[in-house]
């Protein structure tokens, strides 16, 4: 959660997201995580694709800050209890 916190895109597995609590739709979503199945290529790829597209970098790091702060920060976990 700290680089999504930092605003830094997450490229990762659909196991490795059930840690962040509030899963986020798989592929590309407004979460700045992107799901994507466990195949090394298809890692690869979505890493490339995030570093060679700048449009698509920053709207995943807006996303990721927004994620934390809407899912992750005192306010909001104050509101589940």
């Amino acid at each position: 959660m700290e680089p999504l916190a930092r605003g830094l895109p997450v490229v990762t597995t659909r196991l490795a997201a059930m840690g962040l609590h509030r899963e986020p739709a798989a592929g590309h979503n407004h979460t700045g995580v992107f799901i994507v199945p466990a195949h090394p290529r298809l890692v690869a790829d979505q890493v490339v694709q995030l570093l060679s597209n700048a449009t698509l970098w920053q709207q995943a790091s807006e996303g990721a800050s927004a994620f934390i702060r809407a899912n992750f920060l005192p306010h909001a976990l104050e509101a589940e209890i």
